[in-house]
């Protein structure tokens, strides 16, 4: 199963990793307030994960991570912040199922109310500007399917999604496998390659953007204007335009 225990997290499996790739998303988590470096001192580190040690802090660069989580074998632990006090657990692992090539978990439990907003839209727009290689992501505040078997679910194995995460991204070839979703979440967005379920209306937008549930634009925004363009563009076809 992997994945990380606890309260809420979020889980992002790609299909595709290099260091081009684990460069660029660290650096736009760190553009996004979620730092490799804590705030305070300036610290990167590594958590140790066993077999001789396990949750011990070894210090690296920023330089060094970003080595560290391009090839990793099993998994690499480290932490990431939000503040100089808060972190969030991270971890990079080899799924063993699936054509998932890594899984990204962050653990979001000790979060407070608006840290937790905060690092969950954060993740979002990371996501959203990085959308070629992604597979799928679950997005789960509370924590409440942290003992679903993910894995398996973003490896195409009908296992029932029950209950259901906040927002939830799978490929659009594993979606009438999870009737379960499509019965309560009665509406969906395509999302390139995606279709993207969402209960707590914060979603990747446009260019990386989020938008709440209150207002503004999002994944579903961007799934109907795509939908019109298209739509227009077939008829100026039509018309010889």
């Amino acid at each position: 199963m992997g994945g990380l225990m606890g309260d809420g997290f979020f889980h992002w499996y790609r299909d595709r990793w290099s260091r081009a790739d684990a460069r660029a998303v660290l650096a736009a988590l760190d553009a996004n307030g979620v730092r490799r470096a804590n705030p305070g001192d300036g610290r990167v580190s590594l958590i140790t994960g066993g077999p001789d040690s396990w949750g011990e802090q070894v210090a690296t660069t920023a330089c060094g991570l970003v080595e560290q989580v391009a090839f990793v074998d099993g998994e690499v632990n480290f932490q990431l912040w939000v503040s100089a006090d808060t972190d969030v657990f991270t971890r990079v692992r080899s799924p063993e199922v699936g054509v998932a090539t890594v899984v990204l978990e962050f653990g979001l439990d000790g979060l407070a109310d608006g840290e937790l907003e905060r690092t969950a839209a954060a993740l979002l727009r990371v996501v959203g500007s990085h959308r070629a290689g992604t597979l799928g992501f679950v997005l789960d505040r509370a924590g409440t399917t942290a003992e679903l078997d993910w894995d398996a679910v973003l490896a195409g194995a009908a296992v029932p999604v029950s209950p259901l995460p906040d927002t939830l991204g799978l490929p659009r070839a594993y979606v009438p496998l999870h009737p379960e979703v499509t019965s309560v979440v009665r509406e969906s967005v395509a999302y390139g390659d995606l279709v993207v379920f969402d209960r707590a209306g914060t979603a990747p937008g446009p260019a990386g953007g989020t938008a709440p549930a209150s207002g503004g634009r999002g994944v579903a925004a961007e799934g109907r204007d795509e939908g019109q363009g298209r739509r227009q563009r077939e008829r100026d076809a039509r018309r010889g335009g």
